[in-house]
């Protein structure tokens, strides 16, 4: 059953990042060389946000929070760059999740 409001939580969380990430390109702030403390509060943030969803309910898959959670779900991940052990640790949830959902749809047509 979807759950919304973690659906929700998680589009939030992507929707804030990225939010984030275009207005420091758009003022010339963002660095190759350095973490900027903005970028870097918000993926601490949803770093460990992420942990805890993962822990409570496995891989955000598509029949969790549909396909736009679970692409926020994706993308949080990704952005997971101090925490490479954990991103590691994802990697085989979400080859499974993606696995998963390969065979419902080969079996459901």
């Amino acid at each position: 059953m979807l759950d919304k409001q973690l659906q929700n939580e998680l589009q939030s969380m992507q929707e804030k990042d990225q939010r984030v990430l275009q207005e420091l390109i758009d003022c010339g702030e963002l660095s190759e060389t350095e973490y900027h403390p903005r970028m870097k509060a918000i993926h601490e943030k949803n770093n460990a946000r992420i942990k805890e969803i993962i822990s409570t309910h496995g891989w955000p898959g598509f029949s969790i929070v549909g396909k736009e959670g679970s692409e926020a779900a994706w993308l949080i991940v990704q952005h997971a760059v101090l925490d490479t052990a954990f991103m590691e640790e994802c990697l085989p949830l979400l080859k499974t999740a993606v696995a998963d959902r390969h065979g419902e749809r080969s079996e459901g047509g």
